[in-house]
C-alpha cells in the first residue's frame, strides 16, 4: 500500500476544508443511497452545481474534493476492514447508518492516506462534519471510533516534509 503524504491543513482554508470534507461525505452517503445507480462523478457534479447555486463555490476545493473520493473509493475495502476492527464487539459496518460510515471512510481515508499534521483538529472537523449531518447523537461513537484508530496509526508516523518526499 503506498501512502500519500500530503497536509490539507499547510495552505488550505479551514472554511474550504470543512465545505470539502462535508460534501466529500454527503457524495459516499448519495452514492449508497441511490444504489449505486448513479456514480460517484456524477453525484459530484450534481453536488458542486447545487453548491455553486446556493453557496460560494470558492468555499470549495474542488482538488482535494477529488482526492478525498478518489483515496477513498480505491481503499474502501481497506477502509471498512479497519473500520470494522475499531467497532464494540458484536457490531459490524452493516449496523452503522450510512451517513456514519460516510464519516467513517472519509475520515479513516484521509487519516491512512494524507498525513494531516494537526491530528486532534481532523477529529474535531469530521466530529463537526457528522454534527451538521444531524448526527449528534452519535458524536461520542464516532469520536472513539476516529480517535482510536487515529491513534493506532499516528503513533509510529512521522509528518514527512515536501524535501524528503523528493529525494
Amino acid at each position: 500500500m503506498i501512502k500519500i503524504y500530503h497536509s490539507l491543513t499547510e495552505s488550505r482554508s479551514p472554511q474550504k476544508l470543512f465545505a470539502t470534507r462535508i460534501l466529500a461525505v454527503q457524495i459516499l452517503y448519495a452514492h449508497k443511497v441511490c444504489h449505486e445507480f448513479k456514480s460517484y462523478n456524477s453525484l459530484k457534479k450534481e453536488f458542486i452545481e447545487y453548491h455553486q447555486e446556493n453557496y460560494d463555490i470558492a468555499d470549495l476545493d474542488i482538488n482535494i474534493l477529488d482526492l478525498l473520493l478518489r483515496i477513498t473509493i480505491a481503499n474502501k475495502e481497506y477502509i471498512d476492514q479497519e473500520i470494522a476492527k475499531f467497532l464494540n464487539k458484536g457490531w459490524s459496518i452493516g449496523r452503522l447508518s450510512e451517513v456514519v460510515l460516510a464519516v467513517f471512510r472519509v475520515s479513516f481515508s484521509e487519516i491512512v492516506y494524507l498525513k494531516n499534521q494537526n491530528h486532534p483538529f481532523l477529529i474535531y472537523e469530521y466530529l463537526q462534519v457528522a454534527k451538521s449531518l444531524n448526527y449528534q447523537d452519535d458524536i461520542k461513537f464516532i469520536n472513539a471510533v476516529i480517535d482510536a484508530f487515529a491513534k493506532k496509526e499516528w503513533q509510529d508516523t512521522k509528518p514527512i516534509s515536501m524535501v524528503e518526499l523528493v529525494s
